[in-house]
């Protein structure tokens, strides 16, 4: 269903001749490097073409794609394990989706003044005792719904990280390599439940740290998919420690290339490298009990 959807420029923004046109040179990065960029750039145009037509933001496409994802990742899962519900799965993270996430966002707003998404941080808040509770109440186990979302959640990032990349947040650095964002694809987007807030636009090209972030997640879940598949060795610790343990230090590598930030810096530090620094631990110390075990 369509959804009536309002754009607002982000004010304050700066522009800047390598964003008007996107036809600017992109430093010396050879032929093939330049084709990658202008791939780059016209997947974000096409994107915000593509979902405008349906009255989407083009994040907004990729939280519902991530969705989607994720309810036929409960399927996969319970045809992969056998005895586990695939809709004592999905049902959850459907609610969470819908109603719970968006709810948290607007708490968050009111209590910390940011509406700002913050993964690693809502992921230990709100997704995962959410969807565990709500599972075992649908007669699920936790370490099946665990291990499913350390299936899932990778998925689902990597999906909402080329939402990112479309919307214009969460990119690196500036770059003279990098991709130009046009003024007219970083904007507010806002429905009744919903809301994306990209912050300003960049004035200068930036390199796609997104992408990276997506291919971490990849990664993680192809390496995490024959321990899924093993059914017949349950791994010692639940797939989602190993999950958080793997994108917490890619994170903790990565966020020191960001260039865009919602959140304040504590000892040279954000906010998602303290997450990821504690989670860290905490899943050290967890391995290090179950292996002693």
């Amino acid at each position: 269903m369509a959804q009536k959807i309002s754009a607002v420029a982000i004010p304050g923004h700066r522009p800047a001749g390598l964003l008007t046109g996107g036809t600017e040179r992109h430093g010396d990065v050879g032929p093939i490097g330049q084709a990658s960029v202008q791939g780059v750039e016209w997947f974000i145009r096409k994107a915000h073409h593509v979902a405008r037509r349906g009255r989407y933001h083009p994040y907004f496409l990729a939280s519902d794609l991530a969705l989607g994802a994720a309810v036929g990742m409960s399927l996969v899962v319970a045809q992969l394990w056998g005895g586990v519900r695939w809709w004592g799965l999905a049902v959850p993270m459907v609610l969470l989706h819908l109603i719970g996430y968006p709810l948290y966002l607007r708490i968050k707003l009111k209590v910390v003044k940011t509406a700002a998404r913050s993964f690693l941080q809502d992921a230990v808040l709100l997704i995962i005792p959410g969807l565990v509770l709500m599972s075992f109440a649908l007669g699920v186990s936790p370490r099946a719904a665990t291990d499913y979302l350390g299936l899932t959640l990778p998925v689902m990032l990597a999906i909402y990280r080329v939402g990112c990349l479309v919307g214009g947040c969460c990119f690196g650095r500036a770059s003279a390599r990098g991709i130009a964002y046009r003024p007219e694809h970083v904007v507010m987007a806002q429905t009744r439940w919903r809301r994306f807030d990209p912050g300003p636009a960049p004035a200068e090209r930036v390199f796609p740290l997104q992408l990276v972030d997506a291919a971490a997640n990849v990664v993680i879940a192809l390496s995490l998919l024959p321990l899924a598949l093993d059914t017949d060795k349950q791994p010692a610790v639940s797939l989602l420690l190993l999950y958080l343990a793997g994108y917490s230090t890619a994170r903790l590598l990565l966020d020191s290339f960001r260039g865009h930030r919602h959140r304040p810096m504590r000892r040279r530090l954000s906010e998602a490298q303290w997450t990821a620094l504690v989670l860290i631990l905490l899943a050290g110390v967890w391995m290090g009990l179950a292996a002693s075990l």
